[in-house]
């Protein structure tokens, strides 16, 4: 099993949801763990080729350079005799627009990686339809959209939505780029408008502190939204490195904010949640659930001119994105939550009450690929 999680509780989530699929409908009992981008196969190839096949498990994994920038893998991807299997993985674009979208390519390397993958007929297994666009429009056509790993809670495949009978309990979870930090204030301070006597939570899945994952700059700007969350009424929780700082979760009845797979814990267990998009991956997510489209982006001048079909720069759009160049906070992001979130408290979150079917339609598509 090759997994991506260093610090971001997201990554555990998907890693803990995939190795439960494969126990439950393939039978694993036995696995060999590699950090898929920190150790190369090359030095246990033999034990490698003992095994039924290597499985390279979710995460945002489909990149320009997915191999071996992301994936490590093999020297020679033919020394490696068993399937290489893609399951669950998705694309990553930023803001994650049609136009990144359309200009978007792979690396050879990594083609050569999905070459293998698909090999003697087999398909990618991805999260969402974007991905599955990315993918096909650079020629790659076996694919089978199966969702993310981390929709199925197991413990919660046959349940209902679960409507609370009043909001006790908020979750919010603050972006990861810098960017948005001011409309993250924003975001907690509508929360606790409209949830005046419930208990609040601002919950870092990738942490506070600065450490090998979280250079100095980044924790400086992190530390001083948490001072603004304790402000507000929060409480600050460092919900990194693994999952047991985020259990709480459970006894919790409602999610707001960025990061994905928050949301994505909340819904899997049939709470009702609500996402403000940085990046591909929110979209992604939102337009598979067939749920409102919160973007928290919207582009600048500069990235006006590389969203253009006429403009084919892949690596210095990848190197913008990374700094956030491209895109701004929204003006009008606020406004388009709150009232989303008004209406859903209003209906008794009705918007919801159809997300266990369509859960269950990705959840067969999963069983098939598996």
């Amino acid at each position: 099993l090759l997994y991506s999680a260093l610090k971001n509780m997201g990554d555990f989530l998907i890693y803990e949801r995939t190795k439960d699929l494969l126990r439950k409908h393939k039978g694993m009992r036995d696995y060999v763990e590699v950090h898929g981008r920190r150790e190369s196969l090359d030095s246990r190839l033999d034990l490698v080729n003992s095994t039924k096949a290597v499985i390279i498990c979710g995460g945002p994994g489909i990149v320009w350079n997915m191999y071996p920038g992301k994936y490590q893998l093999a020297t020679n991807l033919d020394d490696i005799k068993v399937p290489i299997v893609i399951m669950g993985t998705g694309w990553f674009g930023v803001p994650g627009d049609d136009a990144t979208l359309g200009r978007y390519d792979f690396n050879s390397s990594t083609m050569r990686l999905f070459e293998r993958a698909t090999a003697d007929g087999r398909a990618i297994s991805v999260r969402d339809h974007l991905t599955e666009r990315a993918l096909v429009k650079n020629g790659v056509t076996r694919v089978r959209m199966t969702g993310c790993p981390s929709w199925y809670d197991l413990d919660y495949l046959s349940s209902e939505f679960r409507v609370p009978a009043s909001v006790k309990t908020v979750v919010f979870t603050p972006p990861a780029r810098r960017v948005f930090r001011h409309q993250a204030v924003a975001v907690m301070t509508v929360i606790r408008r409209l949830f005046p006597g419930a208990e609040l939570f601002c919950s870092f899945h990738r942490g506070l502190a600065p450490d090998e994952q979280t250079p100095q700059k980044e924790a400086l700007w992190l530390g001083e939204l948490a001072k603004m969350a304790e402000n507000l009424g929060y409480k600050v929780v460092d919900a990194s490195y693994g999952l047991e700082n985020s259990s709480f979760y459970e006894k919790c009845d409602l999610h707001i904010g960025y990061r994905v797979h928050g949301h994505l814990y909340f819904l899997a267990k049939r709470k009702p949640s609500f996402l403000i998009q940085e990046d591909g991956r929110g979209r992604g997510a939102s337009e598979a659930l067939r749920l409102p489209d919160i973007r928290g982006w919207e582009r600048t001048t500069l990235g006006k001119l590389l969203g253009s079909p006429k403009i084919r720069a892949p690596r210095l759009a990848y190197l913008l994105e990374k700094q956030s160049m491209d895109i701004r906070s929204s003006k009008i992001a606020i406004d388009e939550l709150e009232q989303y979130i008004a209406k859903e408290i209003a209906s008794g979150f009705a918007g919801f009450r159809d997300l266990p079917q369509t859960f269950n339609h990705h959840y067969s598509a999963m069983v098939q690929f598996l």
